[in-house]
């Protein structure tokens, strides 16, 4: 490609991405979350329409502001085509490690009282639903696939009626670093994923995964062992942290 071609291809691609971003909401946003002159650098960006339905969570980033640690709505994956379906509820407290990347037709609610917390390069793929009720924490690199659900509730208390006694219906969900987890899978609370986990397509994990050590495969309606000594092969993904970042 000539020198005047390449010029012409960054161009255009400055200018699709530029058309790609809902500027009002991104604006809105940084301007609630953040002082004047930080707000201008778009720490959060969003893409498309977002259905904002609650901003009264307080949010603490712990890492250099600078553009797009947090996208919504992103189009990064291969399907593009928004249905305009991205939800946002947040009232609880998001502690930001990190870069996060949601998904085209996303949904994400932090509840009042719940605790939200992201590492580094994590990514939600497209139609994916987080619900935090009370405690969802991510490592660094944490890759949940398309249409998947992460939630740490059951929406309702649930009664043991042998033992008359009300079963809570809230818990907790940890992930540990460098996980990954296919598509359409379900996270319920009381799951704890270890360090180099990857988690089968259709799979639902309830419980603490970590005895099984780290680099595992876990699978099946509940999630059992699969297999040891096997990971997804992140040194082969040297380009991940630039084609999972936004540059204006």
């Amino acid at each position: 490609m000539s020198f005047l071609g390449k010029i012409y291809y960054r161009i255009k691609r400055k200018v699709q991405l530029y058309l790609k971003i809902n500027w009002i909401k991104s604006l809105y946003l940084n301007l609630k979350f953040f002082p004047l002159k930080d707000a201008f650098k778009f720490p959060i960006i969003v893409f498309g329409s977002l259905k904002i339905e609650s901003l009264k969570g307080k949010l603490i980033v712990n890492v250099p502001l600078k553009t797009g640690i947090i996208s919504i709505g992103n189009p990064f994956e291969i399907f593009k085509k928004s249905s305009n379906i991205s939800e946002l509820i947040f009232d609880g407290m998001w502690v930001v490690n990190g870069s996060i990347i949601f998904g085209i037709d996303t949904k994400l609610y932090i509840g009042k009282e719940a605790y939200f917390e992201n590492g580094h390069l994590c990514s939600v793929c497209n139609n994916s639903k987080i619900f935090c009720d009370s405690k969802i924490i991510m490592g660094d690199s944490v890759k949940i696939g398309d249409e998947s659900i992460v939630f740490d509730t059951n929406f309702h208390d649930l009664f043991d009626v042998k033992k008359n006694e009300t079963i809570p219906c809230k818990g907790e969900v940890y992930f540990e670093s460098y996980i990954y987890i296919g598509m359409r899978c379900t996270i319920k609370l009381g799951t704890y994923l270890p360090s180099y986990s990857m988690v089968a397509t259709n799979s639902l994990c309830n419980k603490n995964y970590s005895a099984y050590g780290n680099n595992i495969l876990l699978g099946g309606i509940p999630a059992n062992f699969i297999r040891g000594d096997i990971k997804r092969n992140w040194s082969a993904e040297e380009n991940l942290e630039n084609y999972l970042t936004i540059k204006l």
